[in-house]
C-alpha cells in the first residue's frame, strides 16, 4: 500500500491564517517604510499644537502657550509607538482572533441545537474569510502611495457631507468599510450555508462580534485623537 498523503484541498486554516497575517504585517509597515504614516502622525498633532495655541491666544502668558505648544509635541513618539502597535501587532492579531471567535461561536450554537458542530470547516471558512481584511488594507495602502496622500478611505465617511461633523460621527462612519462589512458576511453566508445556524443567528454573531470591534477601535482612536488635539498643558 502506498503512503497516505494529504490530498491538496484538505482544510489548512492555520497555515491560511498565518498568510494572511503576514500580509497584514508587511502592508502595515510599508506606510511607516514610505513615510505617509509618520507624516500623518506629525500633522496630527502639529493640528494639535496649533489648537492649543489659538485656545491660549488672550487667556494665558506667552511662556505657558510656549509650553503647552511643546508638551503636544513632545507626545509625538509616545503616540507613534501606539501606532505602530497597532499597524503591526494588533491588527495581524485580530485577523486570527476574529476567525477563531466567530468559528467558535458558529461551532457551540451547532451544538446547543443539535446540529452538526463542523468546528473545522467553520475554521476554514472563516480563515478564508480574513481575506478582506487584508484586501481592503491592500486597497488603502496602493491608493496611498499612488495618489501619494497620508490619508486615504474606502468607507462610508465618503459620504458624509461637506462640512464640520462630529469626531465620534466619522470614527463610525470610518469603521463601517465596504470590505471588512463583506468579510462579516462571508463568514455569516458560510455558517448559514454549512447548516451550523439558522440566517439570523449568523447574522447576530457577527453583528456582535463586529460592533465589538467596531466600539473597540473607535474607544481607542477617540481616546488618540483627543489628546494628540486637545491636550493643553494649564499652569
Amino acid at each position: 500500500m502506498s503512503e497516505t498523503r494529504s490530498k491538496p484541498d484538505e482544510p489548512q486554516p492555520i497555515r491560511e491564517l498565518t498568510i494572511w497575517m503576514i500580509a497584514m504585517l508587511i502592508l502595515g509597515a510599508l506606510p511607516w517604510v514610505t513615510g505617509f504614516q509618520e507624516r500623518a502622525l506629525a500633522e496630527a498633532v502639529e493640528a494639535g499644537s496649533a489648537r492649543a495655541e489659538r485656545r491660549g491666544i488672550g487667556e494665558v502668558r506667552d511662556d505657558q502657550i510656549r509650553k503647552a505648544v511643546k508638551a503636544q509635541q513632545d507626545t509625538e513618539p509616545f503616540w507613534m509607538t501606539l501606532w505602530l502597535l497597532g499597524d503591526l501587532l494588533i491588527e495581524p492579531v485580530a485577523i486570527a482572533l476574529r476567525a477563531v471567535a466567530v468559528a467558535t461561536s458558529f461551532a457551540a450554537l451547532a451544538a446547543l441545537s443539535g446540529r452538526t458542530i463542523g468546528f473545522e470547516s467553520a475554521f476554514e471558512d472563516c480563515a478564508r474569510s480574513q481575506r478582506f481584511w487584508v484586501l481592503g488594507l491592500a486597497v488603502r495602502v496602493g491608493l496611498m502611495l499612488v495618489l501619494r496622500r497620508s490619508e486615504v478611505d474606502t468607507s462610508l465617511a465618503l459620504l458624509l457631507p461637506e462640512g464640520p461633523v462630529s469626531a465620534l460621527t466619522w470614527l463610525f462612519c470610518r469603521q463601517i468599510d465596504v470590505f471588512t462589512t463583506l468579510g462579516w458576511l462571508s463568514m455569516a453566508k458560510g455558517g448559514w450555508k454549512r447548516g451550523q445556524v439558522n440566517l439570523f443567528a449568523a447574522l447576530l454573531v457577527c453583528g456582535l462580534f463586529a460592533s465589538v470591534e467596531v466600539v473597540s477601535r473607535v474607544s481607542f482612536e477617540a481616546a488618540i485623537g483627543m489628546v494628540i488635539r486637545l491636550r493643553i498643558t494649564a499652569e
